[in-house]
């Protein structure tokens, strides 16, 4: 009987072994991940909405960047990643913000918004660029240095 029990004692320490393994990678990977999203929130793209619609992006004294999405849109998640990014390229310099044009639907129709994503480029209140569909980076820096260097005050 003696011999059967330091058997299931030596697999019982085993397991015990393991699980301390697993839980090991858990907390490693969990805190990649945490810190992975903490990096990109600090700078990600606030959500603006028809009662902040004015006062986010008509009256902002620096320029301002709208994405127009919808929760079930595919491509949008693509976009906010990018405008994400841009957000901490250009902080202190262009005002990124997400509008859900299905909650705010006034203010896509305002925009003719008919699909999204839409990325929308405003300085001084006046709409200044509009981006249709998911494309590169480099074509959203583009239009975004064409806005911030345009003459127009």
């Amino acid at each position: 009987m003696l011999k059967y029990f330091n058997i299931f004692s030596y697999i019982g320490h085993y397991f015990q072994f393991f699980e301390i393994v697993l839980l090991v990678r858990l907390l490693e990977y969990l805190s990649f991940e945490i810190l992975h999203h903490v990096s990109f929130s600090l700078w990600a793209a606030a959500e603006v909405t028809q009662r902040s619609w004015e006062d986010s992006v008509l009256k902002s004294e620096t320029p301002v960047l709208v994405e127009f999405y919808t929760s079930w849109c595919g491509p949008c998640r693509m976009v906010h990643r990018i405008i994400d990014e841009i957000a901490g390229d250009y902080a202190g310099k262009l005002n990124c913000y997400l509008l859900n044009a299905d909650n705010d639907l006034p203010v896509a129709e305002e925009y003719e918004i008919k699909a999204v994503p839409v990325v929308l480029l405003f300085k001084n209140g006046e709409k200044r660029e509009s981006i249709m569909g998911t494309m590169p980076k480099e074509f959203y820096i583009s239009a975004i240095e064409r806005v911030l260097n345009s003459w127009r005050r």
